[in-house]
């Protein structure tokens, strides 16, 4: 669901789930959906996107346009939590290799700063442990605790930041993947 170019619109992608009644796994097909964001650019995004959900943030919009208080353009963010002026932004390879690109970030980190905009900045180093460091400066931003006292808005741990994603249930191997395991 990529925001230029998509393969995919999200409505396409929830007719074709639900047309399947009897594919194995449907179920987590249907709940994966209910998670789907139009607008994306990238894998990282979204992982960043679920984890600050899992981590009971409030929703951020995906790759939203953001303005300053005379209505002028500034940036488009990855992660946006317009009420608070908080963003998530996640930075790729390009945003340290590209010095044209990290000399764009530079100033479209000013203006946003200058607009009262609060930019907390991931990049691949923060995973697991660091990815929920992350995301608990989030919480402690003067502006989302307001936030967090809103009705609906639950607040919790983040289970995509305790690491490597693991397979949850059975292995794959079945018993025998459980017995060369024990002998080995």
């Amino acid at each position: 669901m990529r925001r230029q170019q998509p393969v995919l619109a999200v409505d396409d992608l929830a007719r074709a789930v639900y047309e399947r009644r009897r594919t194995r796994h449907i179920g987590s097909l249907r709940r994966a959906l209910t998670r789907a964001r139009a607008r994306t650019d990238s894998v990282a995004e979204t992982l960043l996107r679920l984890d600050a959900a899992d981590a009971g943030l409030p929703e951020f919009a995906v790759n939203e346009a953001i303005r300053d208080a005379h209505g002028r353009f500034l940036a488009y963010g990855d992660l946006v939590h317009a009420p608070t002026r908080v963003l998530l932004e996640y930075d790729g390879q390009e945003h340290r290799l590209d010095d044209r690109q990290y000399a764009r970030d530079v100033e479209r980190l000013d203006a946003l700063a200058a607009a009262g905009w609060r930019v907390i900045r991931v990049n691949r180093s923060h995973r697991g442990p660091d990815r929920r460091r992350v995301l608990e400066r989030v919480h402690s931003g003067r502006r989302l605790d307001a936030v967090q006292r809103m009705p609906g808005v639950r607040r919790g741990r983040c289970g995509g930041c305790r690491g490597p994603r693991r397979r949850s249930g059975r292995s794959r191997g079945g018993a025998n993947g459980r017995a060369r395991r024990r002998r080995g």
